[in-house]
């Protein structure tokens, strides 16, 4: 082990004489204490797991020539949630201490092709940080959301992609092309983010049963992903022109949404032998299509604003009762008849859908930065008649020349038929010799019945965390 790293090291060193090469890295430990439901139920205020308990990571950047560029950054997580069910699964490292490797980022870029100035081409595991607005960003969704928090929708995993980017003085022209799905990451909490709603509704069992209905005991989500083959190919492209007064950039993307829907026949197991069933509701990843603006730029002295703007054309998608599953149930006499027409549920519907944001930014004397945003639609809002509305806002004050932040943000949502929303939580942070973070913060969300607030109610935490580079 020894001479390999030393090999190592000697071949990392004559690669750096032969060209820039620079290493760095990170190391971030956070924990987060649910504040869900706190009200002395055993399974209440429990520790969440947001899968960066521990996160060490490694960037490199290098470039062999003065027309290559490498770069790649990959985060090594131990979890510290063990998994042991049983007493064999002590003697097993990976239960105990669970670690999982993540690709942050992996890719070559080659400027200048063929020797036309300005034609790049990058491969490898690519984020496309597309859109202007902060925190919201209705058009950066060619990258798969990581929703492991469940309290922002500000962060995307790194996809397999080529970008081919042609720069021409203040114009930038970008077209991108995906192989290869993948999914979001969704937080483990039991979180609804299909917008599935009750699926149990769809069998009318109170209606359909010949005796006392059955008690749905657990629902099973089989989900099937996009098949790697040429129709399944993402694609997007966006322009960009650096004016004077700000940029502007349009954009478009066709491919399938990084979030599973619910769609295809649902299925009962175990109605013939108990009064306890099982769900089985298929969930797929849709076909999704969008295409926005976006403008950026400064206002007047230290202030900014910002509006983006994104046209989605979603994929029709129901989910229905399997018509074969209920003949076989009338037969055994499980239920009276079978229903015609057969009950659905639709769960996304096909109808256009207008996401956009606008905002506003002021720095006062490097010291308070203020930050207000209107926002219309969230990415898990995925039918035209659940877009709502949000006002968001932030404020941050730096002290002791940038030492010690403190910050506070809130939103509150209201939807077209007057269901309200919030979302609420601060931080107060210490810069310890200019490289360490320590933070701590809380987040809060709730609403009323029907509010999307409300469902992402039991990631509400309070948060310590220390972030530091190197």
């Amino acid at each position: 082990m020894r001479r390999a790293v030393a090999l190592l090291l000697v071949c990392v060193g004559a690669r750096a004489a032969a060209g820039e090469l620079h290493f760095g890295g990170y190391l971030n430990t956070a924990l987060q204490l649910g504040l869900f439901d706190c009200g002395g139920d055993a399974n209440a205020c429990r520790f969440l797991d947001f899968k960066n308990t521990n996160v060490f990571g490694l960037t490199l950047e290098a470039r062999p020539s003065s027309t290559v560029e490498i770069a790649a950054d990959v985060a090594v997580r131990n979890l510290n949630f063990a998994t042991v069910h049983t007493l064999d699964d002590t003697g097993d490292s990976a239960k105990v201490q669970p670690v999982s490797l993540r690709l942050k980022e992996a890719k070559v870029e080659l400027r200048d092709l063929f020797g036309l100035r300005g034609l790049d081409l990058s491969i490898g595991a690519l984020r496309f940080a597309w859109g202007t607005a902060d925190g919201i960003n209705p058009l950066d969704r060619v990258n798969p959301f990581d929703l492991e928090d469940g309290a922002g929708f500000d962060k995307r995993l790194a996809s397999p992609a080529l970008q081919l980017a042609y720069t021409i003085g203040p114009v930038r022209i970008e077209v991108v092309a995906l192989p290869l799905f993948t999914p979001a990451v969704l937080p483990i909490a039991a979180i609804d983010l299909t917008g599935l709603g009750n699926p149990g509704q769809v069998f009318t069992l109170n209606a359909l049963a010949t005796g006392t209905p059955p008690e749905v005991r657990k629902i099973e989500t089989p989900t099937t992903t996009p098949a790697a083959a040429l129709e399944n190919v993402g694609v997007a492209a966006r322009v960009v022109w650096n004016s004077p007064v700000g940029a502007f950039a349009a954009s478009f993307f066709r491919g399938h949404d990084s979030l599973p829907q619910a769609s295809g026949d649902a299925r009962l197991s175990g109605y013939q032998t108990q009064n306890r069933v099982d769900l089985g509701v298929p969930l797929l990843y849709p076909r999704l299509m969008f295409a926005g603006v976006d403008w950026r730029g400064p206002l007047w002295r230290q202030l900014s604003g910002w509006v983006e703007l994104a046209v989605l054309f979603p994929e029709r998608h129901a989910l229905s009762i399997s018509e074969a599953q209920l003949r076989q149930l009338q037969k055994l006499g499980q239920i009276k008849e079978v229903p015609s027409p057969l009950p659905t549920q639709g769960t996304q519907g096909d109808d256009v859908m207008v996401h956009a944001v606008t905002g506003l930014e002021y720095l006062f004397d490097d010291i308070v930065y203020l930050n207000v945003q209107y926002a219309r639609g969230l990415p898990i809002e995925r039918q035209a008649s659940d877009v709502h509305n949000y006002v968001l806002a932030l404020v941050r004050v730096m002290l002791l020349e940038g030492r010690l932040e403190l910050d506070a943000r809130g939103a509150i949502e209201v939807s077209d038929t007057r269901t309200l929303g919030y979302q609420a939580g601060g931080s107060v942070s210490w810069l310890h010799g200019d490289v360490a973070k320590l933070s701590l913060g809380c987040t809060f969300l709730g609403g009323q019945d029907g509010a999307t607030f409300a469902r992402l109610g039991p990631l509400s935490h309070l948060r310590i965390a220390l972030e530091s580079k190197f």
